[in-house]
């Protein structure tokens, strides 16, 4: 790529920052009404800096996203219509994408709670674009909930000695990098052996899972007096 070309990027995303911080907070905006007007806004760190913002556009897929479908189908779009610009409800998507996104606004009803399709995936921890997706192909919410694969691996819940926790909390309380436990269940390992056999770095026997557990309820009852 060109100085030119990579200094015509520079000048498209700053003005697709200039143009998000414009019309959430400047009346003059021809679409101010549809944003800043409805409380839209843009997070402090994004409308104070466009350097920040573009670190975080670059290292988001702002370039592929241009390279691909061209700078004029790269537009921001906030995951969750119904909130502001910052950065987890942020991403580049195409026009067409956008128009088809609007089910993160539609209202639904899943296990007795009523919200937005984003918020209630959010609340149970389910993938946000696979649930859209399926909404989009016409399935229920209860369908496109249901599946065990929406769950996010850091919401999953796995007992173990009676005690039943999230995978990022067994993940936590054992030492584990990230994916290691999420890794050993996909290849079919079981639940005792995925939390029990060590690692390179550190070995975790099971007594010593136990001995966590034990201190872990020595903590919480301490804190309870």
């Amino acid at each position: 790529m060109s100085s030119g070309q990579k200094a015509r990027k520079r000048n498209d995303l700053r003005t697709c920052w200039y143009n998000m911080v414009s019309r959430c907070h400047k009346p003059g905006h021809t679409s101010y009404e549809r944003y800043g007007g409805r409380g839209i806004s843009v997070c402090d760190e994004w409308k104070e800096s466009f350097e920040v913002f573009k670190k975080w556009a670059l290292a988001n897929g702002y370039n592929d996203h241009v390279e691909r479908y061209g700078k004029k189908n790269t537009q921001i779009e906030r995951i969750d219509n119904s909130q502001n610009y910052y950065p987890d409800n942020c991403c580049f998507r195409t026009a067409k994408d956008q128009a088809n996104n609007r089910t993160s606004n539609r209202i639904e009803t899943y296990k007795g709670v009523t919200d937005t399709v984003a918020n209630l995936c959010r609340t149970f921890g389910a993938d946000y674009l696979r649930v859209n997706s399926r909404l989009q192909r016409g399935r229920t919410i209860e369908d496109a909930m249901s599946d065990d694969r929406l769950l996010s691996n850091n919401t999953k819940l796995i007992t173990y000695n009676g005690e039943t926790r999230t995978q990022a909390e067994w993940t936590a309380l054992l030492g584990f990098k990230k994916n290691t436990i999420s890794e050993r269940l996909k290849q079919g390992w079981s639940i005792d052996k995925a939390l029990t056999t060590p690692t390179r770095k550190r070995v975790m026997r099971k007594r010593e899972v136990e001995q966590c557990q034990i201190q872990q309820h020595k903590d919480r009852d301490f804190q309870q007096q």
